[in-house]
């Protein structure tokens, strides 16, 4: 059967400002979302088989339009995520916002280390986040995540502030890997 599939980070964060990447492995489907969303949006995702976006306590983007979700909601927001891409997400809990981009690049003009023009500033704080996907059975994308130790090979080599983590792509001044160094200091 066809369904919607949910993987989550297996480390969450209730505060500090947080950032991954993803790289993209195959074609967007139009049901592939992904983001962050809080603890209660990942269990109800995971019994319900539904996209991230799908209450006001997740918050995703479109690989097949760009678009980004929230409360079941889409709007026009960045652009295509394709094969061989890097997506990027940056997580601000303690300002509840979040960003989304691709290949280095911020879509919007977002600025999350100046705090401006981000994707989403609606984030509730009272939940801790994970960064997570959707993926729909019938498409064929698979994704590799970086949480700061990547499994692809990236060319860069960026860590954060305090050293930690290997990103193809520049931690934004003030955001960290998400690792259990980092959570002890910052989340």
């Amino acid at each position: 059967t066809t369904t919607y599939q949910n993987a989550f980070s297996t480390i969450g964060a209730a505060s500090g400002k947080w950032y991954v990447e993803m790289k993209v492995n195959g074609t967007a489907n139009s049901a592939n979302y992904f983001g962050v969303a809080a603890e209660t949006e990942c269990d109800y995702l995971q019994d319900n088989a539904n996209v991230i976006g799908k209450s006001t306590k997740g918050f995703s983007i479109s690989m097949a339009s760009g678009d980004k979700r929230t409360d079941e909601t889409n709007s026009s927001y960045g652009s295509v995520i394709a094969d061989g891409d890097i997506f990027m997400i940056a997580l601000d809990i303690d300002n509840a916002k979040v960003w989304f981009g691709s290949n280095g690049t911020w879509f919007d003009s977002g600025d999350p280390a100046g705090g401006s023009n981000e994707a989403f500033s609606s984030i509730n704080t009272d939940y801790p986040y994970f960064f997570g996907g959707t993926v729909y059975t019938g498409g064929y994308t698979s994704v590799e995540w970086n949480f700061g130790n990547p499994s692809f090979t990236i060319s860069s080599g960026n860590a954060d502030a305090d050293g930690y983590g290997n990103f193809e792509y520049a931690v934004p001044s003030g955001f960290y890997a998400l690792c259990t160094k980092n959570l002890a200091e910052y989340g």
